[in-house]
């Protein structure tokens, strides 16, 4: 198939003035390739990584950073191990270790789909998202809560 400048069915789902919303703006189209392979062969990786760690356990080398071993944990703490329980199936354990392995293990879900669908139809849906200036105070908030309760968890974190 070749490729079109024009995507063939799209959609919007934006409410107001584009400068004075406070939604975040997404429109979604089909295309005839994915514009997006890098994050699809990203994903790929990443969910083959974490199938490998399911059956052969953790990688035997520390990805810790340095403020680690001073006690400081940061957004990602625990995602590796939170990423291992998820992928054994073990979700409340993967929540312990790290909240957002969920968002992380739905949204590589979501991605593996949409790569499903487009490699069978030939069709790639393409999503962009334009967040308005609440949508990243809001997002950076969420960060902000989860890097203090990974703080408040540092015991469990730094037990190896």
């Amino acid at each position: 198939m070749a490729t079109t400048a024009e995507p063939q069915v799209s959609g919007v789902l934006s409410t107001g003035v584009e400068s004075r919303s406070h939604r975040p703006q997404v429109r979604w189209s089909w295309d005839d390739r994915d514009c997006v392979s890098g994050l699809t062969m990203v994903t790929a990786l990443a969910c083959t990584a974490a199938a490998a760690m399911a059956i052969f356990g953790l990688p035997p080398v520390d990805l810790h950073r340095p403020l680690h071993y001073l006690g400081v944990m940061d957004p990602l703490c625990g995602m590796t191990r939170a990423v291992r329980l998820l992928a054994l199936g073990h979700v409340q354990r993967a929540v312990e270790y790290n909240p957002a392995s969920l968002l992380l293990g739905t949204l590589g879900a979501v991605i593996l789909v949409r790569a499903g669908i487009g490699w069978a139809k030939g069709r790639w849906l393409r999503v962009e998202v334009h967040p308005s200036p609440l949508t990243l105070t809001a997002m950076a908030m969420l960060i902000g809560l989860l890097w203090a309760h990974q703080q408040t968890h540092a015991a469990l974190l730094m037990h190896t």
